[in-house]
């Protein structure tokens, strides 16, 4: 099963993009646990459950 994807965009005010492979959306979201995706509603409890990525530019995973 493909990961959730977190790309941190500001780290300061501790916002990321998620990018939710089940409904092939993409949604901003505040970072903290557990992490709700907006798109499934799927729940993190922890920061194992879900891929951070920092640099990478999400087309690059072939979505």
């Amino acid at each position: 099963m493909v990961k959730h994807i977190l790309k941190i965009s500001s780290y300061p005010e501790n916002e990321a993009f998620i990018y939710c492979p089940k409904k092939n959306l993409y949604a901003v979201v505040k970072i903290f646990f557990p992490l709700k995706c907006p798109c499934c509603g799927e729940e993190f409890k922890s920061k194992t459950e879900i891929k951070f990525v920092l640099r990478q530019n999400l087309d690059s995973f072939g979505f």
